[in-house]
């Protein structure tokens, strides 16, 4: 899919980040869908899941590489194949860089 259709890929990027910014935004309209799909109706408690929301999701979604580090080397002592891998094996942040350097990012922060 990659290779093959890199606009599409983009694209899809472009709308789960403008949906993430679109929840820093709105803040009102974005407990409402947490309550549709999480089914949190105390105010107390969604008030705190939008906060806690805001506190770990990042603007720019880049993955922690450290982090996928570990995974993979916690999966590499159940599965050989694993083993030697780098977090690299697996991500392509190169849609996220371009992204990046285009400033997407910071055009939606405005």
């Amino acid at each position: 899919m990659i290779r093959e259709h890199p606009q599409t890929v983009k694209n899809v990027l472009k709308g789960f980040v403008a949906g993430l910014n679109y929840g820093f935004a709105n803040s009102e309209p974005t407990k409402k869908i947490m309550v549709k799909y999480l089914k949190v109706a105390d105010p107390e408690i969604l008030d705190r899941t939008y906060q806690h929301y805001t506190e770990i999701t990042e603007r720019k979604p880049y993955p922690n590489m450290e982090g996928v580090r570990y995974a993979v080397e916690e999966v590499a002592k159940r599965v050989p194949a694993a083993k030697g891998k780098q977090p690299e094996d697996f991500i392509n942040l190169r849609f996220l860089k371009e992204l990046d350097k285009e400033g997407f990012f910071k055009e939606l922060s405005k």
